[in-house]
């Protein structure tokens, strides 16, 4: 009996890990798609006239802070991604 329930507590767990990792990866994909939406929004303003910058400078210089921004989301997605990963080798290695 003491065996059915521990099964009944890893599957539990299981949903649960799973439930985090999927919600850090809706999280981190809605926040890279609002940087790259921002990123491509900026394209379309003229920045070169009001920064008063060379007429390539403005393009590259919105590039670069969209790829800065990025980075916290790639590691979150990838931290969502790990946890899942880490959730089905346990219980692998526990049901086996």
């Amino acid at each position: 009996m003491k065996h059915a329930v521990r099964l009944g507590r890893i599957e539990m767990i299981s949903c649960e890990a799973n439930f985090m990792s999927v919600f850090l990866k809706i999280v981190s994909g809605a926040y890279l798609c609002l940087v790259w939406l921002s990123f491509f929004i900026g394209l379309q303003a003229p920045l070169s006239r009001e920064l008063q910058m060379p007429a390539g400078g403005a393009p590259l210089l919105l590039f670069l802070i969209a790829v800065l921004l990025s980075i916290p989301g790639v590691a979150l997605f990838a931290f969502g991604q790990l946890v899942g990963d880490v959730r089905a080798i346990r219980n692998r290695a526990t049901n086996a």
